[in-house]
């Protein structure tokens, strides 16, 4: 299993609570938080959900009766809140965002407790700090959609991996994707760590335990509903360009400063865009799309066995990295780009360089000045948001190679470890690497 690292910095005897870095992004989620307060904007609110709740209610059979683009686990996250307000509007939106609360609060903990154990670049305190930060600094996106429901799976699928429960790990994954599919991607990143430790047992484990969940979970839509229960995964097939996506972003600036023609129409419960600059777009866009899979892949591919030669063990910090590259992958190459998918990076964010994180909190700020404040005037093209919008994709590009890349971990000097870490570090006999922010 993953080692236990040693630490840099002797957290227990560190007498400031946070650090510079965690204040920064508390400070700007709170500043975040009271201006969607103050600007109360009109649109991102969770009652677009609110008519296929209704149908559920009125009797309608999920996938039979009432079709659905997401898995069945986000359809009871839609369908609870309508169960809990009876008819009302209001407090419909107030049900769905407790519920996204309660898992965010969740997933905190989860993410506190993992940087506990050693699993984080910062302190556990700042690690904590920073996830706080950041999820305020995106508050309109945690509480009026579902997305932390699927993140907070992911961070759980971690914390069993790092409590050394392979099989339940895949069964976590599972779970996340029959709320979001995303999550089924971080399997092979355990499984490639499992294989660089010829631990093949767990790479089954994983496999029967992701499988295990999904076929649990669906037993019950396909029974009822047969073939449409998979219906979602068609849905996403079918979609067109979403103008947040990277091609669509890029479509949206043509249209804007060199007239390329372009019509943004709402289909597939998003808003697409169509224009002769996405066909001029597609071959490069596709070889783009593979230069990022390959990167990830071989760069993961790269560090896990250098850590193995090194250390005999993948390290957690690692680990962590490429879980978070992975998800940056699924969101950049994906043809739809909503701005709630940046909500599953927030886990693995926190247990990264603090440095890292501000640039996912300059991505995050932009983010919301584009959706929701600011989302009308992007839909008409104005300049001012279509810039943001490009802008914010290069920024996350840039964050992606950032964190892809593979380094050389610093080596941690000489700090005492206690208790468990101690019998961990005895059995392999190596020391464990922490990442560039414990420098």
């Amino acid at each position: 299993m993953t080692a236990v690292p040693s630490r840099a910095t002797n957290w227990a005897t560190t007498e400031r609570p946070i650090g510079m870095l965690a204040a920064v992004h508390l400070a700007a989620g709170i500043a975040m938080t009271l201006l969607i307060i103050v600007w109360h904007p009109h649109e991102g609110d969770p009652l677009p959900f609110l008519p296929t709740a209704e149908k559920i209610v009125a009797g309608g059979m999920p996938y039979r009766d009432v079709p659905s683009e997401y898995p069945p686990l986000a359809v009871l996250n839609i369908l609870i809140p309508r169960v809990l307000s009876g008819f009302s509007h209001p407090m419909y939106q107030t049900w769905f965002s407790v519920i996204s609360i309660i898992f965010a609060v969740a997933t905190f903990f989860i993410v506190w407790w993992i940087a506990r154990q050693g699993w984080s670049v910062e302190r556990p305190m700042d690690a904590a700090a920073i996830f706080v930060g950041l999820a305020l600094t995106a508050v309109p996106l945690v509480v009026w959609r579902f997305d932390i429901l699927p993140a907070f799976l992911s961070a759980v699928a971690l914390a069993i991996w790092v409590a050394g429960r392979a099989g339940w790990t895949g069964f976590a994954l599972g779970v996340g994707a029959m709320a979001k599919i995303y999550p089924i991607f971080l399997g092979p990143v355990f499984a490639l760590a499992a294989i660089a430790e010829r631990r093949y047992k767990q790479v089954v484990a994983i496999i029967l335990g992701g499988a295990i969940a999904v076929g649990l979970i669906l037993a019950f839509p396909v029974l009822v509903a047969g073939t449409k229960a998979f219906s979602y995964v068609f849905y996403q097939e079918n979609r067109g360009v979403e103008v947040e996506a990277l091609p669509g972003a890029i479509a949206m600036f043509a249209h804007t400063f060199f007239r390329q023609p372009a019509t943004v129409q709402e289909g597939f419960g998003a808003w697409q865009i169509t224009s002769p600059v996405l066909t001029t777009l597609a071959a490069p866009t596709f070889l783009f799309n593979i230069a990022l899979l390959a990167i990830t892949v071989l760069a993961c591919a790269y560090s896990f066995r250098r850590d193995v030669r090194n250390t005999g063990l993948v390290q957690p910090q690692t680990l962590v990295t490429y879980l978070f590259a992975t998800v940056m992958v699924v969101i950049l190459i994906n043809k739809v780009l909503s701005p709630q998918y940046l909500i599953w990076l927030l886990p693995f964010m926190a247990l990264l360089s603090g440095r890292q994180s501000l640039l996912l909190l300059v991505i995050l700020v932009i983010t919301v000045f584009i959706y929701p404040l600011n989302f009308a005037s992007l839909l008409v093209m104005r300049p001012n948001p279509v810039v943001a919008l490009n802008l914010r994709n290069v920024l996350l590009l840039v964050l992606f190679l950032w964190v892809v890349w593979p380094r050389r971990p610093a080596r941690a000097p000489d700090v005492p470890p206690n208790g468990e870490q101690s019998a961990a570090l005895t059995s392999t006999s190596e020391r464990s690497y922490v990442g560039e922010g414990a420098e």
